[in-house]
């Protein structure tokens, strides 16, 4: 239920957002957000969950007609990870990259190990159980796809990274956004104090703060396609996230 309402406060910021980006006339662009599953662990291993997103995004390409251009990714926690190893994968095939990527409190290194903290309802040995499945039962070639503090990042599209102080994948949200730069990626970081992990997914009256969270990917999200100025789209054509 969760991400059925951030789904739909993104969206609604993001149309308000481009309106009066517009001067407050209504846009002919017709944005619409796959929210879209995939199958985790331990049922399967990794990289099955990259398999999965690689499905959905060629859906969007093959079989919705979408240009990568009008494709904007995201996702949080093992979902941001996923998200970057999604542009990876497509990297080393070749193939053309969407418009830009959001990684919120991203899971970014399957085999990085994480710093304790107090504030997070994420416990350390919950994620080291996660490394240890990943390293332990899939070859290295495999999960190695899911270590991007590892990995060159040249190439990739601008990234949005939300990071939040009281999250205990806080430090490799930091480590991301600065390899990703000093790769030469543009790369927008945003530090939320006293927040914990994927607090936008919390609804305003539990966590106003996680209205300001959604806010600004909506931001990110309207400068990406106001500053592309990509055209009207056909129906079943339309700009996705």
């Amino acid at each position: 239920r969760f991400f059925v309402e951030f789904t739909s406060r993104l969206l609604s910021q993001v149309q308000s957002q481009l309106r009066a980006a517009w001067g407050g006339t209504e846009t002919s662009m017709d944005v619409q957000i796959l929210l879209a599953n995939y199958r985790k662990l331990p049922e399967v291993c990794f990289p099955t969950p990259l398999d999965d997103a690689m499905v959905m995004f060629d859906y969007l390409v093959k079989h919705e007609k979408m240009s990568p251009e009008n494709i904007i990714l995201a996702g949080d926690s093992a979902g941001g990870g996923l998200v970057l190893a999604t542009l990876l994968r497509l990297r080393r095939a070749h193939r053309e990259m969407p418009l830009a990527a959001l990684c919120n409190c991203p899971y970014a290194d399957l085999s990085a190990d994480v710093a304790v903290s107090d504030h997070c309802f994420i416990s350390k040995s919950m994620l080291d159980a996660i490394r240890d499945f990943c390293v332990q039962e899939t070859p290295r070639a495999s999960w190695c796809e899911g270590a991007m503090l590892q990995t060159d990042l040249r190439g990739l599209p601008p990234l949005f990274i939300q990071a939040a102080e009281f999250d205990i994948l806080h430090k490799q949200s930091m480590l991301l956004a600065k390899n990703a730069r000093s790769d030469g990626v543009q790369v927008e970081l945003d530090v939320n104090e006293h927040m914990p992990h994927v607090f936008t997914l919390f609804p305003h009256f539990m966590m106003p703060q996680s209205t300001v969270g959604i806010e600004k990917f909506a931001a990110f999200i309207t400068r990406q396609l106001t500053t592309h100025r990509i055209p009207v789209q056909l129906p079943g054509a339309a700009p996705a996230f």
